[in-house]
């Protein structure tokens, strides 16, 4: 080997030592870098007519294992639409209450219950009637304050979701940039490792807010699409639509008069059941809805109920003498055709104008066109009783199957045979703290399982400080020895002038 060879050589071993260098550099500098993944180059032997000339360092990759990528992907979806949830069902728990608890709907039956048995005991007392028609009315508004509760976590999560879906379109805008870039420089045989960090960094914040797929094409761009192979980035732009809806009744539904997500001019809402998306469509449109269908039921059934008060003459009921406290705004309750007016009717319930201008009508019955005035009887407690035995009447309700929107929606009771209206009212307030205590269990595991597929990515792909360390020991001594057959090099061609000379 002649020296102009070796020194050649020796350069290239310098180059390559230099490069490894800058890249464990790199490395060491970025280790607690959120989102950075460790770098190497592979280093490869220079072949010139079949004769090794030297070595070079390939281009910088990533180490990267793709298949534990996606399955943490998927976990940040799913564990994102379940910390959603259990935040708005936690709300939504708080604001029912307990059971054992005076000011839940549970407690404020149980009251109204209890002032009904104070009246039979004295029912000429003017203050006992006062005090049966104050908790009656504490009833009405505890009904209607978790109503308008329940519209306003749907307002909160519909604004939610426009928030979501404008960061959502930002980080798509960026992959779609990205992929340009990494296009451009694979094209002209440079290093995209950095670039691809970044856009996984702008990938999980996609997944966070809406469950994905995607692949990587020859030329390394990413196509992105929905969990339903819709394009999210490919060649063209694409984002996601949203109106937000600018008022939330209890008769507000989705597709009826709330806003959906289009995609492309195609509505995929229903397409969308993980990331945080997921979950907002989920409270705003199954269990708020749910909930409110819950109330509902319970107010319909309490109206029904006094409907059914009264002693029975001959005559089937609805009684004469029937104590029909709680009215649908005034009016007298009726279902309606597909109990199209038990919608909302928590927040329409009032009591019955005849008994508040006249309380006997408790005692005697609320039908001004059969009472005429107030009986000289006054210690009859026949209608009274009829009203205790009411609340202890084991009755049906309308209810649907469990997930789907409806009156009563998704509790737990035995509705076949019948429950008394405030066993009814105590399964309402214990099924929100039951349904979160499911959602809780299931973000406990899906946390873990993110927490332990993000170490599990950390410990293949991030920077190792000490495996680090152990590299540049190798490549100081590398460097050095190709410094040194250097120095050598040029000691011999001192040696070679000085004979010529």
């Amino acid at each position: 080997m002649s020296l102009d060879i070796a020194l050649q050589n020796s350069l290239s071993g310098l180059r390559v030592a230099q490069g490894g260098l800058d890249i464990v550099a790199r490395n060491v500098t970025n280790a607690n870098t959120e989102g950075y993944t460790r770098k190497y180059a592979q280093q490869l032997p220079t072949v010139i007519r079949g004769e090794g000339a030297g070595a070079y360092l390939a281009e910088i990759r990533r180490n990267v294992d793709a298949g534990l990528r996606r399955e943490l992907e998927t976990s940040i979806s799913n564990s994102a639409r379940l910390t959603v949830v259990d935040k708005a069902l936690s709300e939504l728990e708080l604001a029912f209450g307990k059971p054992s608890e005076n000011n839940s709907i549970a407690g404020r039956l149980n009251l109204l219950r209890n002032s009904f048995e104070q009246l039979y005991a004295n029912p000429e007392n003017l203050t006992t009637q006062q005090k049966v028609l104050a908790e009656a009315q504490n009833f009405i508004d505890t009904m209607a304050d978790l109503s308008q509760q329940i519209q306003d976590q749907r307002a909160r999560a519909d604004a939610e979701i426009a928030t979501a879906i404008k960061d959502t379109n930002a980080a798509m805008a960026n992959i779609k940039s990205l992929n340009d870039e990494i296009a451009r420089r694979q094209a002209q045989g440079k290093s995209t490792a950095d670039l691809e960090d970044l856009r996984d960094m702008e990938l999980q914040k996609v997944a966070e807010n809406i469950g994905i797929k995607y692949f990587e094409q020859s030329d390394g761009k990413l196509v992105v699409m929905t969990e339903t192979s819709r394009y999210l980035v490919e060649y063209e732009d694409f984002a996601l639509q949203f109106s937000t809806t600018a008022n939330f009744a209890p008769s507000s539904r989705y597709p009826d008069n709330v806003g959906g997500i289009t995609l492309n001019g195609v509505d995929i809402t229903a397409e969308i059941t993980s990331g945080k998306i997921g979950g907002l469509l989920e409270m705003r449109d199954t269990r708020l809805v749910q909930a409110q269908g819950q109330l509902d039921e319970l107010a319909a059934t309490m109206a029904e109920a006094f409907q059914a008060t009264g002693t029975p003459p001959p005559a089937a009921p609805p009684y004469d003498n029937r104590v029909d406290l709680f009215m649908d705004a005034g009016a007298t309750f009726a279902r309606g055709v597909d109990d199209v007016n038990v919608v909302g009717l928590a927040q329409r319930l009032t009591i019955n104008q005849d008994i508040l201008d006249e309380p006997w009508r408790l005692r005697e019955g609320s039908d001004p066109a059969t009472v005429i005035a107030e009986s000289l009887n006054t210690g009859d407690t026949a209608v009274l009783q009829s009203i205790l035995t009411m609340f202890e009447t084991p009755r049906a309700f309308t209810t649907t199957e469990p997930g789907l929107a409806g009156p009563g929606a998704g509790l737990n009771l035995d509705v076949g045979t019948g429950v008394t209206l405030q066993s009814y009212a105590a399964g309402i307030v214990a099924y929100q703290g039951q349904t979160r205590a499911g959602v809780q269990a299931q973000l406990n595991f899906e946390t873990g399982l993110k927490l332990s597929l993000d170490q599990r990515l950390k410990n293949e792909s991030g920077v190792n400080i000490d495996e680090e360390i152990s590299m540049l020991i190798q490549l100081q001594t590398s460097y050095a020895a190709s410094a040194r057959v250097i120095s050598t090099i040029t000691e011999a061609f001192d040696q070679l002038i000085a004979i010529r000379r």
